[in-house]
This record gives structure tokens, C-alpha cells and sequence, in this order.
């Protein structure tokens, strides 16, 4: 069961409260399960939309899980997460920078890299990858590790307002 994490400003302003709050409450889960900063513009700032990403992807790790049964080793588990991870991490260079930035990546310790800095533009994209990564795979593990906590009917758009304007 997969949720809605890329949502158009039509479709973000047409959210009754109750979803808007129950996003709100995913993304606050969320972050503490990462340790990251809490996104702004709940759904479609590039944070929110991270996060939210990666909750569903979590959803759909964890359903695949379940139909694995106790067959599958915890090794096999732990890779199906590091790729699903890797997978929520933006390619695009101002996307990856918009979500790093927005969740507050600069804040986050991961300590990667040391006391070494990268140096140059290809080795500076590797910290906000490695953040993100490390950010997706706490919060994929969590939502494997506590699905009942995450688990819901995406909200859908709200048709209370049709017809009115």
C-alpha cells in the first residue's frame, strides 16, 4: 500500500484537514526516525516530498516482506532496504540540494566523509547523497520495523469545494 508523495499545488490545497494533518504526523514520525530537521511546505516542498517518498516505498518493502515469510535471511532484508534507499535519493542536482537543504542536511551528522571535506562539485554531491541515503534507510527501517504506525489510504483530494468557484 503505496501513499501519494508527489502532490501538485491543486491537489495540496484541495486536502481536507484531516489528511493534511495526517501528513503532518507522517512526516514528524518520520523525522525522528531519521533525525533530520522537519520538512516545511507539507506536501510538496522537496523535504516533505522526500520523506513521504520514502514512507511509501517503506509500505511497499514491508508488504513485500511479509509475503516472504521466515524463509529469507535478515542479510536479504537489510540489502532490499539499502536499495529501495538508494533508490529515494534525488538524481537531479537542484532536487537533491532542495531536499538536503530543506531537511536540514547540514545540520545532520553522519560522518561520512570525517574531518575530510570533499573537494569539487562531484565530491560535494556526495554529502547531501550519503544524508539523504542514510535519512531514507532509517526511515524505510522504521516504517519495516512498525508498519501499523505508518499504514494508510493515501488522502485523496477533497470534492467539498467543487463547483464553487
Amino acid at each position: 500500500m503505496a501513499i501519494k508523495y508527489d502532490y501538485t499545488a491543486e491537489e495540496a490545497n484541495e486536502l481536507d484537514h484531516a489528511s493534511r494533518m495526517r501528513l503532518i504526523s507522517l512526516c514528524a514520525r518520520a523525522k525522528q526516525a531519521a533525525g533530520c530537521a522537519m520538512p516545511q511546505f507539507i506536501p510538496q516542498g522537496a523535504g516533505s516530498r522526500f520523506i513521504l517518498e520514502a514512507i511509501s516505498d517503506g509500505m511497499d518493502v514491508s508488504d513485500d516482506m511479509d509475503n516472504w515469510g521466515s524463509v529469507k535471511m535478515a542479510d536479504d532484508a537489510d540489502d532490499y532496504i539499502s536499495e529501495v534507499a538508494d533508490n529515494v535519493v534525488p538524481v537531479y542536482y537542484d532536487t537533491l540540494w532542495h531536499a538536503w537543504l530543506a531537511l536540514k542536511g547540514y545540520e545532520y551528522d553522519n560522518n561520512t566523509f570525517g574531518d575530510e571535506l570533499p573537494r569539487g562539485r562531484d565530491d560535494l554531491e556526495k554529502i547531501p547523497q550519503q544524508d539523504l541515503y542514510d535519512m531514507a534507510y532509517k526511515i524505510i527501517s522504521d516504517v519495516v520495523d512498525n508498519p501499523k504506525e505508518y499504514g494508510f489510504i493515501t488522502p485523496e483530494p477533497s470534492d467539498r469545494w467543487a463547483g464553487d468557484i
